[in-house]
């Protein structure tokens, strides 16, 4: 049994919306495509999952059987630890890994420093501007 089909129901039924109501708040053309999702009869594509994920306010994990926790941690997890924000990957792509656990830490500590500086700066840039 797909964990995808039967969370997709779940979310859709503990709302008490119908599948109509969800393929037009998708902007679908056809609920039955909606259905067969529900149905595992197919799948959708990453996309939509990310789409269904939003609607559903639950994390794309949850959808796919991955985690049984349905919570949405991105926002959280980007104040928590700046260096989770997926545009920073590239940043560290080449030789972050290789650090030792220190390192990864001072690091993690000058970027986290590196943005509150900035975040300062904008903030008496817009202050300034509202003079």
């Amino acid at each position: 049994m797909s964990k995808l089909g039967d969370r997709l129901k779940y979310e859709r039924e503990k709302r008490g919306w119908s599948q109509v109501y969800v393929a037009q708040r998708l902007n679908m053309k056809r609920s039955s495509t909606y259905a067969n999702w529900e149905y595992n009869l197919r799948q959708p594509d990453a996309e939509m999952i990310t789409k269904l994920a939003e609607l559903y306010e639950v994390s794309t994990d949850y959808l796919l059987g991955l985690t049984k926790d349905p919570s949405h941690h991105t926002d959280k997890m980007m104040k928590d630890d700046p260096l989770n924000n997926p545009n920073l990957n590239i940043a560290f792509y080449d030789g972050y890994d290789e650090l030792s656990p220190e390192e990864q830490e001072a690091v993690k500590e000058i970027v986290k420093n590196t943005i509150e500086t900035f975040k300062k700066m904008k903030a008496e840039r817009t202050r300034k501007k509202s003079k």
